[in-house]
């Protein structure tokens, strides 16, 4: 209790040193960009702690199995660390620190923040570690008008400073510790990353006029992240440099930067069996209007974060490195070593709204399906994929992870299939329906 107690008694002190930081007026949310900011739902407080049960062991082969099939449709001072080998209820704020890390800052400038929670029985050694989403920004207006939950860390742990998050509290599905929901990974470490950096977790640039007084540093908070989870002063131990297995995953932005960091992060921890999941973050040609104002907000999107793509790609890229960004891109051109399971709805509505297209506008209809054609075509030969057509952007962390179901399977299904390679079908895509 004394421990805990001091845990959260340092973390007030830096929750209201960061909160001081960020006292600016709100700005106004632009509701085409984002959709992805957290709900204010009051969760819970005082967790309790609890021993997640064993489970039977699943060890992944070497390689991922290739079976491809289309079903049709039926802060600065260290925190105190929990206690050993005990798992809590829900997933707790941590801080980087920041003496370590000084470029490693959120948009505002505040300390990043992560919630972690402590794997146990055959899991301790096991972790998933979850890149947040929720878009990003490439000129002075579409960043001005961002969130303070995607700009900062003060947010999160004015919500969530005593109480963590748990399954109803934007940490379900594959972080999840409710085993009937999440079998394969629920007593895993969970780790939730929160983004607060706007540049897809790749940027390296510190706040300038040029920047409008913000920084983009995502590819150092990714190391400085990293880092913390290495540290057993801060998550105790076992730490992730003890890993033997871990599944990096990404929804959205997150899913982006996931595939933006993956490679590096696979050379990092080259001891584990590192393999990684993206969910959404794929965006396909659809006609040369729309795909030149794709190509324009890549190059906007570069010029201002500075940031550092999967090195393959812009070493094959040196004349447009911006192309780099672009998760279809990295897919199609074989630029990632490391395994990758995909998931990207036929009809994601956060990347059709990109590319300005309306599901409900007869108009655009046509190139809504060619849209969808094309996502099937990038997926169908992939080792592992899932690909609904049901207009849902994310799933990786809420209930669609175990209860939208293709064919009778889930994607924790098939994502189990793929991971374990198990006999089941690793590649399951949806046929497109009327709608």
């Amino acid at each position: 209790m004394k421990m805990r107690m001091m845990r959260y008694a340092i973390l007030f002190g830096l929750f209201v040193l960061i909160g001081c930081r960020g006292n600016a007026p709100a700005q106004t949310k632009s509701p085409a960009r984002e959709t992805l900011a957290p709900t204010s739902a009051p969760i819970a407080t005082n967790p309790p702690i609890a021993t997640s049960a064993p489970r039977a062991t699943n060890t992944p082969t070497p390689a991922p199995a290739t079976a491809v099939s289309t079903p049709t449709r039926a802060p600065t001072t260290t925190v105190a660390r929990p206690t050993p080998n005990v798992s809590t209820q829900v997933l707790l704020p941590y801080l980087i620190v920041q003496a370590k890390h000084p470029l490693a800052v959120c948009n505002d400038g505040s300390t990043p923040v992560f919630f972690y929670r402590r794997g146990s029985g055959d899991g301790a050694n096991k972790w998933v570690v979850w890149f947040k989403g929720g878009y990003n920004c490439s000129d002075e207006a579409t960043c001005k008008a961002r969130p303070r939950d995607l700009t900062g860390s003060g947010f999160w742990l004015r919500q969530n400073l005593n109480s963590g998050l748990d399954d109803d509290s934007r940490a379900d599905g594959i972080l999840s510790n409710n085993r009937a929901n999440n079998p394969d990974f629920y007593n895993w470490n969970h780790v939730f990353l929160v983004y607060c950096s706007s540049d897809n977790w790749t940027g390296t640039r510190s706040a300038a006029p040029e920047t409008f007084g913000m920084h983009f540093r995502g590819h150092d908070i990714v190391s400085a992240m990293m880092d913390a989870l290495q540290d057993p002063d801060i998550v105790g131990a076992p730490t992730l440099a003890q890993a033997t297995q871990i599944l990096f995953a990404g929804s959205s932005a997150g899913g982006v930067g996931l595939r933006a960091n993956i490679d590096r992060l696979a050379k990092q921890f080259n001891r584990a069996d590192v393999r990684a999941v993206a969910d959404s973050g794929i965006a396909t040609s659809v006609e040369p209007t729309r795909d030149a104002q794709m190509v324009t907000m890549l190059q906007a999107e570069y010029n201002l974060w500075r940031p550092a793509f999967d090195e393959s790609c812009v070493a094959a890229n040196q004349a447009q490195p911006w192309v780099c960004g672009g998760g279809t891109f990295l897919l199609r051109n074989n630029h990632l070593s490391t395994p990758l399971f995909n998931r990207m709805d036929q009809l994601d509505p956060v990347v059709l709204d990109i590319l300005n297209l309306q599901i409900r506008d007869p108009q655009d209809r046509p190139l809504i399906e060619k849209f969808a054609t094309d996502v099937r075509e990038a997926l169908k030969n992939q080792p592992g994929a899932y690909s609904p057509f049901s207009g849902k952007h994310i799933v990786l962390t809420n209930e669609d992870f175990y209860k939208y179901k293709i064919n009778g399977l889930s994607m924790a299904d098939v994502l189990g299939n793929w991971y374990f390679n198990r006999a089941g079908l690793k590649n399951v895509i949806e046929p497109p329906r009327t709608r």
